[in-house]
Order: C-alpha cells, then sequence, then structure tokens
C-alpha cells in the first residue's frame, strides 16, 4: 500500500520597484531586495522613501526626491509542494 503526502507552502510578499531609464526594476538595499509582508507595510515605505528623499534635497543632500510615479509596489506569490510516496 502507498501514500502520498501532499505538502503546499504558500506565501505572498510585496516589493517595492523603482522606474529607471530602462524600465522597472527593483529597488534594494545592499544585494538583497527588502520585502514586506503585507501591500499597506509596501506602501507606508513608498511614503517614507519620498518623504525622505525630499528632506535630503532639502538640505542639499541629493538633487532630485522619489517621487509616486516612479515607485510601484509588485506582490510576488510562491508556492511549493512537495509529495512523499512511501
Amino acid at each position: 500500500m502507498s501514500m502520498i503526502e501532499k505538502y503546499t507552502d504558500r506565501y505572498t510578499m510585496y516589493y517595492i520597484q523603482h522606474k529607471f531609464i530602462y524600465g522597472w526594476d527593483f529597488l534594494s538595499e545592499g544585494l538583497e531586495n527588502e520585502s514586506f509582508d503585507t501591500l499597506a507595510q509596501a506602501k507606508k515605505e513608498i511614503e517614507d522613501l519620498i518623504e525622505t528623499t525630499e528632506e535630503a534635497v532639502r538640505v542639499g543632500h541629493m538633487e532630485d526626491a522619489f517621487t509616486a510615479d516612479e515607485l510601484r509596489v509588485v506582490k510576488v506569490t510562491t508556492s511549493k509542494t512537495t509529495e512523499v510516496v512511501a
């Protein structure tokens, strides 16, 4: 007699992308992309990025700030299924 056990792991993460000259790409911290568990967290991060870069422009640390039309949130859903036959 054989038994098949099916395990599905499904999760969703949200990432921020920036519109570069060549198109949309992930906005990254160092070498890794920062992910968020909820859409609300990712949107809040965009708000914070815009505010932070606007302040940096005001004090002369940057020439241009991020704008809402050049940042977006993308949703990535992953699922993994494992079958074990015994």
